[in-house]
């Protein structure tokens, strides 16, 4: 009998501890359903009359006795499993359909009291959570976030020695300079030629003839693994890395500076070609240099990768290069028989003494623009331009009146005309194409123009 009542009294205790580690909510969650038979046994009515009369004898087994306690243990175990999912559910947790309530004032108010048991512990009210403790909450979610990023960027990248976490920082860009040393030293040779009084149709064909190479070559090396690895490993030096996997840029070098040898004059070719040569690398070590000190040049019409630092010096070597070339007398030591240009006496294209449409001295596509015109085509058949154009300068009408342009005027000019079509956005087309035959069309109209208002004002 005394150890009836000492199992009746350790079950209320038992009891009344889980009822109030169910209501307390500083308790921490249940981590099973041990504790739920005695919280059933103190839960039914009869509970509290079993702790002061001797227990019944257990009752004859029968099937639908069993059936019964199988479907109360059932139920049971149901609401112990709903009460654990209610204690682990967090404070901002909303209710599967979105709008019931998240406090833990109206969870604990909803659970009740328990029918059964006496001197209940009053269930303190928790207020809901503030705006400012969510805001907290969300900040800590997104630190955590974070940090687990920080541990997948740290276990792709590595830490060295000291712990400290590699910085995989980008490539500076590289200077080229093999390729800056070949680029600046056309403009050298360039001058050689003109001095030397090589002809011209020579020049063009032999260039023609180094274009079809090149160009094959290209062709084989985008196409053949092995002739790339050899072609590379020859030239690669002087090759940018985004030209490994297209054209080649002596295709376009070539292609402009065929052009400009074959339709402009000798002297506006000359320059254009090493303004290409001159200007294009000051732009581009002046650009490296000082550019991230500078305003970016405004796009558009300009390239928006171009800065002012870069348009300045093209405008400077564009200045100096004209001036080297018509200023200090090289353009008249090297003069070809079809003329000059530009002469410190006298204007020529856009002057009545020029042939061609609106006197710009066009003789056709096989010549181009030239200051005094060829002889008939039947007679030019076979010969050299040099040949060509020997007797045809005399045709030039003489007394020109119309004043020459300046000098300060021609190279400041003909620098602006280099800046201007370096920093130009031509939809991707290369510098090696553009600027050779830009600056000698700029050059060209410059000379042109100032010939048709001179001859409006003589």
């Amino acid at each position: 009998m005394p150890a009836r009542r000492q199992s009746a009294s350790s079950a209320s205790t038992s009891s009344s501890a889980s009822t109030h580690r169910l209501h307390n909510p500083a308790s921490p969650p249940l981590a099973s359903l041990s504790a739920l038979p005695p919280l059933q046994a103190a839960m039914s009515p009869a509970s509290s009359s079993a702790a002061s009369k001797p227990a019944p004898p257990p009752p004859a087994r029968s099937d639908s006795g069993s059936s019964f306690t199988t479907r109360a243990r059932s139920a049971s175990i149901q609401r112990g499993q709903a009460v654990l999912r209610a204690l682990a559910r967090a404070p901002e947790d909303a209710t599967p359909n979105g709008s019931g309530s998240n406090s833990d004032e109206e969870r604990s108010a909803s659970a009740g009291p328990v029918p059964g048991l006496k001197n209940q512990p009053q269930t303190p009210t928790v207020e809901g959570l503030s705006e400012e403790a969510k805001a907290s909450g969300r900040a800590n979610r997104e630190g955590l976030r974070r940090r687990g990023e920080q541990n997948e960027v740290e276990r792709a990248v590595g830490k060295d020695a000291k712990g400290v976490l590699n910085k995989r920082h980008k490539p500076a860009k590289s200077w080229e300079i093999p390729r800056k040393l070949f680029h600046g030293s056309i403009g050298f040779w360039v001058l050689y030629a003109y001095l030397s009084g090589a002809d011209l149709s020579t020049i063009v064909r032999t260039m023609s003839s180094f274009l079809a190479i090149v160009g094959t070559a290209d062709v084989i090396r985008l196409n053949n693994p092995a002739f790339e690895r050899v072609y590379e490993s020859v030239l690669g030096a002087l090759m940018r890395e985004a030209e490994k996997k297209q054209v080649n840029g002596v295709v376009p070098f070539l292609i402009g500076v065929i052009t400009c040898l074959h339709f402009f004059p000798e002297d506006i070719a000359c320059v254009s070609v090493m303004m290409l040569s001159w200007g294009d690398t000051a732009a581009s070590v002046f650009g490296r240099l000082f550019g991230r000190y500078t305003p970016p040049l405004p796009s558009p019409p300009f390239a928006s990768r171009k800065s002012s630092a870069g348009f300045l010096a093209a405008v400077i070597a564009g200045t100096a290069t004209a001036y080297v070339f018509w200023g200090t007398g090289i353009a008249v030591r090297g003069e070809r028989p079809s003329g000059l240009s530009w002469t410190p006496t006298h204007a020529v294209f856009g002057t009545p003494a020029t042939h061609g449409p609106l006197h710009s001295g066009w003789t056709g596509l096989r010549w181009g623009f030239r200051a005094s015109p060829p002889l008939a085509p039947s007679s030019s058949l076979g010969q050299t331009a040099s040949s060509v154009f020997a007797a045809a300068k005399a045709q030039l009408l003489p007394g020109s009146t119309v004043a020459a342009m300046p000098l300060w005027l021609l190279c400041s000019g003909a620098g602006l005309v280099a800046g201007v079509v370096e920093g130009l956005e031509l939809g991707g087309v290369d510098d090696n194409l553009s600027l050779p035959i830009g600056s000698a069309i700029g050059i060209q109209a410059l000379l042109w123009a100032w010939g048709r208002l001179a001859s409006l004002w003589a």
